[in-house]
């Protein structure tokens, strides 16, 4: 085997070690905690403050429509029960129970809308406990099943590296080198040569290189500086 076969083979072990790595850190990051599950808690967790808030509110608003409620009944009771014979103080007190009335208009309206807005809420909050449960135990039933493509996982890159670092040993320093260097730069190190034209870049190779990679020379392309390999 050549070394730029070699290093080809180096090449592709290293793309299905990175593959592997990727699907292994999405996994374990799916059984760490379900992204729509956290949203859905989320959303869940900020209506149940709202509801909470809007109860409050509500509470207050009833509150206030029952003291007024009170404050008018006590304004009429003066009003009718003759406790008043002066006709000015009669006419302010008047006019005062007409004030507190639209006032009252106004509280009552506002409860009504506060009932009608906590019912839909609470309709809203219902929902979401309901999908929030099945995210739930959708996540939990899917457990034991990604525990099982973790331990695949780890089993392939075990498998991979234990492969690529016995081929690596075969390899001399000077050809690791330029690989590692081309790796961490170009991504793809090595680029296969068909008719003439290297793969990655596409650019015509001069027919003296084409000549020494197919005499296994370590031959790099003139444009992209890859590592050519297999020429047809």
């Amino acid at each position: 085997m050549t070394t730029t076969t070699s290093l080809f083979r180096l090449q592709k072990l290293d793309l299905e070690i990175e593959r592997h790595d990727q699907e292994l850190t999405m996994v374990r990051r799916g059984m760490a905690g379900n992204p729509q599950l956290r949203a859905a808690e989320k959303r869940l967790a900020d209506m149940e403050t709202q509801e909470r808030e809007t109860a409050t509110k509500q509470r207050r608003l009833e509150a206030d429509l029952a003291a007024l409620e009170i404050q008018i009944k006590r304004d009429q009771a003066r009003m009718y029960g003759g406790m008043i014979v002066d006709a000015r103080e009669l006419a302010s007190l008047e006019k005062e129970i007409q004030h507190h009335a639209v006032q009252l208009d106004a509280l009552e309206g506002q409860v009504l809308i506060g009932m009608e807005s906590m019912e839909s809420l609470q309709q809203m909050i219902a929902n979401a406990r309901e999908q929030t449960g099945a995210l739930g135990d959708q996540w939990r039933n899917s457990r034991p099943g990604a525990k099982r493509q973790v331990e695949e996982q780890e089993s392939s890159l075990a498998r991979l590296n234990s492969e690529r670092n016995a081929l690596a040993a075969t390899l001399d320093a000077r050809a690791l080198g330029v690989y590692g260097r081309l790796r961490s730069t170009v991504g793809h190190a090595i680029s296969p040569l068909s008719g003439g034209i290297c793969g990655e870049c596409r650019i015509a190779v001069p027919s003296k290189d084409v000549q020494r990679v197919r005499s296994g020379d370590l031959v790099s392309c003139a444009n992209c500086g890859r590592i050519l390999h297999g020429a047809v």
